[in-house]
């Protein structure tokens, strides 16, 4: 895990969650944000996945093309990662700090 502090005092957390079958193009990066200074005092929570596109040139041209000259299109691009047990833990762990992390910010507390 990565942990970035701010000068406003905010942390971003950067979790890394690899696939179960190690591949580098099934991670999931989790981003936790806490800005404990802003007001209203909301912290952020993403899940990036990445996809990735090896098509040939002339694939990726036709793909521009439809989209431009299409723009309700069913290509979308879709990945999928299998988490360890581990993973999973990690998981709800990160998720319950940012459940607690919102529900204290809903109820006005100064956190420190």
């Amino acid at each position: 895990m990565v942990t970035k502090t701010f000068p406003t005092g905010g942390t971003m957390k950067i979790e890394y969650l690899e696939c179960g079958c190690n591949s580098a193009e099934h991670a999931i990066r989790v981003i936790m944000y806490d800005d404990k200074e802003s007001v209203p005092c909301i912290p952020e929570f993403h899940i990036n996945v990445q996809l990735t596109n090896r098509a040939g040139f002339f694939k990726r041209l036709w793909l521009a093309l439809k989209y431009v000259f299409n723009p309700v299109s069913d290509d979308y691009h879709w990945v999928e990662t299998t988490l360890e047990d581990e993973d999973v833990n990690r998981l709800l762990e990160l998720l319950s700090e940012y459940k607690e992390l919102n529900r204290e910010s809903m109820m006005g507390l100064k956190r420190e």
